[in-house]
């Protein structure tokens, strides 16, 4: 099996990506494709969510097809996550969820500003406009990161997808929907390596538990219809179904 390996920052940490060559020619160039197609058609802004349980590979994903676009001639296309509109930790460490600190559930829906980032939304679909960031080295938000301003704009995020109230009201605005998933078990495994990265393994094991399993089986249990459905192997290879 040909791979093709690249590196990218995300979140603040460099993080390196692999991709098959049939993933790339079968699937990852076909969908870009399709949505310059879509752009062509639509005479305005095309919106892709990218949906997915944490640790799936969305935001690796999201700026390798970025890249990919412009290698294959495509400059239009930016991707954003949608990260950058969690609550900052000084909201978090006095707000509460089911009798719980937001702080200790980081990363759940509730942890994010819904109202804010559905405003963005709405806005991108028809101007240029400053995008928060989530900076992991900071572990907190950036306002005003990065600049919205590209004809086809991919956006990242576990929660896009989400079939409850009110996360199910964001699909209208998208004009093409992915949703990503992988086994449990895999993404325990990275989830706990990756937490491991500013902490103990012990506490990176009792935060999965408490926070980021439900998180992947809340993903995973409640989701609305996507456009493309891809399912990560353990070995980072993507099928389509």
């Amino acid at each position: 099996m040909e791979w093709v390996r690249d590196i990218f920052t995300i979140n603040g940490y460099e993080v390196e990506a692999s991709y098959t060559k049939e993933n790339i020619t079968k699937i990852f160039q076909p969908l870009l494709k399709h949505w310059e197609n879509l752009y062509a058609k639509k005479k305005k802004r095309i919106l892709v969510f990218i949906a997915a349980p944490p640790a799936c590979g969305k935001s690796t994903l999201v700026a390798f097809l970025d890249k990919l676009a412009k290698d294959m001639g495509y400059d239009n296309v930016q991707g954003i996550g949608m990260d950058g509109f969690h609550y900052p930790n000084d909201y978090l460490d006095f707000h509460f969820v089911r009798g719980g600190l937001l702080r200790d559930v980081k990363g759940c829906p509730e942890s994010f500003d819904y109202a804010k980032l559905k405003s963005y939304i709405i806005d991108s679909k028809t101007k240029d406009l400053a995008w928060p960031i989530y900076d992991r080295t900071l572990h907190n938000p950036k306002n005003d990161a990065m600049l919205v301003n590209k004809d086809i704009v991919l956006l990242e995020g576990n929660y896009l997808l989400l079939d409850e109230a009110p996360w199910r009201d964001l699909k209208q605005y998208c004009d093409y929907s992915i949703f990503l998933y992988g086994d449990e078990a895999m993404l325990e495994k990275r989830l706990i390596e990756r937490k491991a990265k500013g902490t103990t393994m012990e506490e990176a094991i009792v935060f999965y538990k408490r926070s980021d399993q439900k998180n992947v089986q809340r993903v995973l249990v409640h989701r609305l219809e996507a456009d493309c459905v891809l399912y990560l192997d353990g070995q980072g290879v993507y099928t389509k179904l």
